[in-house]
């Protein structure tokens, strides 16, 4: 009977480490894949990032997104369509000023 506990014990680890590399691998590849975020004002508030000291970034469903403060990531959280909108409209406002107008 031993033997059997130890070997359930070995499975249960080996799905553990599993699952831990599936996790940080998966981390990585999403924020390294993010598309960039091209604006250099927070896209909650406005204002010019790193106006209050360091900027935050956060990777929302690929996209990379920055705020000047926490504050202003925790207001993304609770509704992000909202906020990646105006990242839409801003992306359609420099395409236009490429002379771009269609």
């Amino acid at each position: 009977m031993p033997h059997a506990r130890i070997a359930i014990i070995k499975g249960i680890l080996f799905l553990f480490l599993a699952l831990a590399a599936y996790v940080l691998i998966g981390c990585s590849q999403s924020e390294s894949t993010a598309k960039a975020y091209l604006l250099d004002t927070c896209i909650v508030s406005g204002e010019k990032l790193g106006s209050m000291g360091d900027s935050v970034s956060y990777v929302h469903n690929g996209q990379e997104v920055k705020f000047c403060c926490k504050g202003c990531q925790g207001a993304f959280k609770k509704d992000p369509n909202k906020y990646l909108a105006r990242l839409e409209g801003s992306a359609a406002e420099d395409h236009q000023s490429l002379g771009h107008d269609h």
